[in-house]
C-alpha cells in the first residue's frame, strides 16, 4: 500500500465500490468489511468500517483498521487517523501521526491537516505557527480563518490577515500581477505586528469580520493575477 495506489482507488473507485460498502455495513456486514479493508487493502472498505467503529465509540478497534492506511502518509488517511487518536485521548499520538516531515509535494496542505490537529487539540497558537509560512496561499490564509474561529486568536489572526491583504492592494495599485498564491510565489515578508486602525467588527463565531474581508481581497488579487497570466500566454501563442 502506498500513497499512489490510495490516490488511484479514490480517483477512479478502484477496489470495493463505496455503495457496495454502504449496503454490507447497512446489513450488518461490519466484520467483512473491516476484513476486505485488511486483505484488499481497500480504502472505501476501511473509511467505511472506522465511520461505524467510531459511531459506536470502537475507538481502538478504529484506529487498527485506518492505522495501515495513515502510516503511508496520505492525507485522507492522516485526517481521519489523527481525528480517531484524538478521540479516543491519543493526542500526542495523534500530533506525531499528522505532523508534516518536510517532505512531498503537498506541504502547504499537509500543515494544514497538521494545524487542524492542533486546534483540536487545544493548541491553537501552534497551529497559526504551523500555518504563517503557507498564509501566502489563499486556500490556507481561508482555512486559517475558519480553523481559528472562536478559538480566542482573533487578534493575531486579524494582524495576519490585514498585513497580507495590504501587500495585496499594494501590489494591486502597483500594477504588478503576482499572484500571492502558493507559498513562496511572491516576495516579501508577513507582519504580524501590523495592526488595523479600526477595532475589529465580529462576525457571527466572534471571528473578525475583517478577516473574512481581507481574505476576499487576497482571493481576488489572486484570480485577477492567474487569469492575467492566463491571457498574457494566450496572446503569445497566438502571435
Amino acid at each position: 500500500m502506498n500513497v499512489e495506489d490510495l490516490e488511484w482507488q479514490t480517483d477512479s473507485y478502484g477496489g470495493v465500490n463505496p455503495q457496495v460498502v454502504d449496503s454490507l455495513l447497512e446489513r450488518g456486514h461490519l466484520e467483512l468489511v473491516v476484513q476486505a479493508a485488511s486483505e484488499r487493502e481497500d480504502w472505501f472498505c476501511a473509511s467505511g468500517a472506522v465511520r461505524d467503529l467510531r459511531a459506536a465509540g470502537e475507538f481502538e478497534r478504529a484506529w487498527e483498521v485506518i492505522r495501515p492506511f495513515a502510516e503511508t502518509g496520505w492525507l485522507p488517511a492522516v485526517t481521519v487517523g489523527a481525528a480517531i487518536l484524538l478521540q479516543g485521548g491519543r493526542v500526542e499520538e495523534a500530533l506525531v501521526l499528522a505532523r508534516p516531515d518536510g517532505e512531498g509535494r503537498e506541504q502547504g496542505e499537509a500543515c494544514k491537516v497538521y494545524a487542524e490537529v492542533l486546534v483540536q487539540a487545544g493548541q491553537v497558537d501552534t497551529a497559526i505557527d504551523a500555518l504563517v509560512p503557507h498564509l501566502r496561499d489563499d486556500r490556507l490564509l481561508s482555512s486559517l480563518v475558519e480553523m481559528t474561529e472562536g478559538q480566542g486568536q482573533d487578534e493575531r489572526v486579524l494582524d495576519l490577515v490585514t498585513s497580507l491583504a495590504e501587500e495585496a492592494r499594494r501590489m494591486h495599485a502597483e500594477g504588478r500581477r503576482e499572484s500571492l498564491g502558493p507559498s513562496g510565489e511572491c516576495p516579501g515578508e508577513i507582519r504580524p505586528g501590523a495592526r488595523s486602525h479600526r477595532g475589529p467588527r465580529r462576525g457571527r463565531g466572534g471571528t473578525p469580520v475583517q478577516c473574512r474581508d481581507h481574505a476576499c481581497v487576497l482571493r481576488e488579487t489572486s484570480r485577477e493575477a492567474r487569469t492575467h497570466r492566463g491571457a498574457a500566454s494566450d496572446g503569445h501563442w497566438r502571435s
